[in-house]
């Protein structure tokens, strides 16, 4: 018959300790910011009012742009999946 080694509670807080370390160090590199996804990109942080859109938030901070140049850049930037926009969500605007 075989002999199993119980836990003591040393070694079981040692274990926990681990996997909660590891948990720590995987949430951390995991998350990547909208600036650190815009690699070398400027950013300026902006609150939606109401009433804002892509579309003119595109034409009032980079006027001199395509628009649906600028739309596409932030959508990536900010990871967003349409173009559907919230008042008062925070959005990453590329400055350069």
């Amino acid at each position: 018959m075989k002999h199993y080694k119980r836990w003591n509670p040393r070694n079981l807080l040692v274990l926990l300790s681990v996997l909660m370390l590891t948990a720590v160090v995987i949430n951390i590199f995991s998350v990547v910011t909208p600036t650190e996804a815009a690699g070398n990109k400027v950013c300026r942080s902006i609150i939606v009012q109401n009433g804002d859109n892509l579309w003119r938030l595109a034409q009032k901070y980079k006027p001199d742009q395509d628009p649906r140049l600028v739309i596409a850049s932030i959508e990536k930037i900010n990871r967003l999946s349409d173009e559907t926009i919230l008042p008062g969500e925070v959005l990453q605007i590329p400055l350069n």
